[in-house]
């Protein structure tokens, strides 16, 4: 199967339904060619370091999924749409690079605050720090308890995802060191956006159970 020819053969429609049907021929076709649309275009977006490109890549082609399996992007008589259903006024590659530029924009604001909290947050591990200081919604003054809920959700997480996010922040390891400990990972690229999913339910998990108990 040649991937560079299938490209070309499908529509933005087609690539939404692909992943909508769950189709592994054109979920990796999607994949590549939102890669290759964003290595070509992310310049005249935004400027970031290579491993920051690469962390903000992964992001957007992340939220893009989501945004396909929840069907806040879908197919209607062969037309994209989205939100109330409405015609996509753009190309689906145009609106992959709208959410880059926020994601973007969240990783400038996240290192703000890294540099206004430096020294609170060398006296945390990686792994409590990212999902703390990536959110806006808890004050300063209740960290701990926010600390305490990331702590909790991570004990009763998927056995994959404990060992992911322990291995990456707690342990410090390099995504090429993670794959040999880790065989069911095929790629880097699996692997990464394994590990943002991870992370992504971890943010949304610990929030939840720190409001209910303020609650209590």
């Amino acid at each position: 199967m040649n991937i560079k020819l299938r490209l070309h053969e499908y529509s933005d429609a087609a690539f939404v339904q692909g992943v909508k049907n769950q189709d592994p021929v054109i979920q990796k076709c999607l994949y590549l060619h939102c890669k290759k649309y964003f290595s070509e275009h992310y310049r005249a977006v935004f400027f970031a370091p290579d491993d920051v490109r690469d962390d903000i890549f992964q992001n957007t082609y992340m939220a893009l999924w989501e945004n396909i399996e929840r069907g806040k992007i879908s197919v209607k008589d062969g037309v994209v749409t989205g939100k109330e259903e409405k015609p996509l006024t753009c190309s689906l590659m145009t609106y992959m690079m709208s959410i880059a530029e926020l994601k973007y924009k969240e990783i400038t604001r996240q290192n703000e605050r890294e540099d206004r909290f430096a020294d609170l947050e060398a006296r945390n591990s990686r792994l409590f720090r990212e999902p703390a200081e990536q959110s806006d919604w808890f004050p300063d003054d209740e960290r701990a308890g926010k600390l305490e809920a990331i702590s909790d959700c991570i004990a009763v997480m998927s056995e994959r995802c404990r060992q992911i996010l322990t291995l990456f922040y707690a342990e410090n390891k390099k995504l090429d060191e993670m794959l040999s400990l880790l065989p069911t990972f095929t790629s880097k690229d699996a692997l990464k956006t394994a590990k943002n999913k991870c992370m992504a339910k971890l943010r949304a998990t610990s929030k939840g159970l720190y409001e209910e108990r303020k609650k209590m």
